[in-house]
């Protein structure tokens, strides 16, 4: 019984330390996306972005729909600006960017600043605020920006936790809980299970895709 204890013990330390590893990897890729934005927008002589808890909380709750339902209606029939609301926050002016596929920070903003309309939102000179949320599902990376002006926390707004948040599984589409971070200055980044962890961070991408911009 001891010994047995003692390698639970073990195999829990060990998932810690790679579950970890991932985690790390989260903060990372918002940052990154966050950078390569704002890099964007000084090039076109516009103010920098700020990343905005809020937001990556619509951005986490719409990386974790898009799986089940790619597109920028909801997996309810609802416009994706209603997530807003979902998620505790309102905005008066807001913008949805999504992708698919991309393995990096630099090659999703690659791909968003080729599409017009995508393009558009990252350099939408009313937008002061960004949030940032990916979901690794199989080993393939589905991306979520999402932009506003003002962003204020509604009544209903969620509680802030450390916890745990839904996002899909890896093959069934069902939410399970996953940990993700609660920083403003980290978006989500969340894998399916602990024994796909390694397949996730090594599996390649599918094409790269891009969401339909919907508009404002």
């Amino acid at each position: 019984m001891f010994r047995s204890t003692k390698a639970l013990a073990a195999l829990v330390l060990v998932l810690a330390v790679l579950f970890t590893t991932f985690a790390g990897a989260s903060a990372e890729k918002a940052s990154d996306v966050l950078d390569l934005v704002n890099k964007e927008r000084k090039a076109a002589g516009l103010k920098q972005l700020t990343l905005s808890e809020e937001l990556n909380r619509v951005a986490e709750l719409r990386a974790a729909e898009i799986v089940k339902k790619w597109s920028h209606t909801r997996p309810n029939g609802e416009e994706w600006k209603t997530a807003f609301a979902d998620a505790g926050v309102t905005a008066s002016y807001r913008g949805e960017n999504l992708a698919m596929g991309q393995y990096s920070a630099d090659k999703v903003v690659d791909d968003w600043m080729d599409s017009k309309g995508h393009r558009a939102n990252i350099l939408n000179k009313k937008f002061t605020k960004m949030g940032v949320a990916s979901v690794v599902i199989d080993g393939v990376t589905y991306w979520v920006q999402v932009f506003a002006n003002e962003v204020k926390p509604t009544k209903k707004a969620p509680a802030k936790t450390n916890g745990a948040t839904a996002s899909p599984s890896s093959s069934s589409g069902k939410p399970q809980k996953t940990n993700t971070s609660s920083s403003s200055q980290t978006g989500a980044l969340a894998n399916v299970s602990s024994s796909n962890l390694q397949a996730a961070l090594n599996a390649p991408a599918v094409k790269p895709t891009l969401g339909k911009n919907p508009g404002l």
